[in-house]
């Protein structure tokens, strides 16, 4: 995990194309997490970002920025914003609704 940034966007396309010639049908089929962790001016556009993902995987989840989290420590379900924990939620659904039934 790292702060959104140009660099690190960039590290994760070239990974993301690398798996993707490899593991066609795995890429296809998985979901990538950003995590909008840290929130500074003038840092890399998350909505490109998450659009540039979408052409290869079949889910991108934001979770958004939230000062609990941010502070650091062991992150308490309470003092998460309800923004957060509904990205959490919408996670958790998405890695249930993606295992194998049986």
């Amino acid at each position: 995990m790292t702060r959104p940034s140009f660099d690190a966007a960039e590290v994760l396309v070239e990974g993301m194309d690398w798996l993707a010639r490899r593991f066609p049908l795995k890429v296809a089929t998985s979901t990538v997490v950003v995590n909008a962790s840290h929130t500074v001016a003038g840092e890399l556009d998350l909505d490109r970002l998450e659009a540039e993902l979408s052409r290869q995987v079949a889910h991108v989840l934001r979770v958004p920025h939230d000062r609990h989290l941010a502070a650091g420590g062991v992150p308490q379900w309470l003092l998460l914003s309800h923004h957060t924990q509904d990205a959490y939620l919408k996670l958790a659904a998405t890695v249930v609704d993606s295992l194998p039934e049986g």
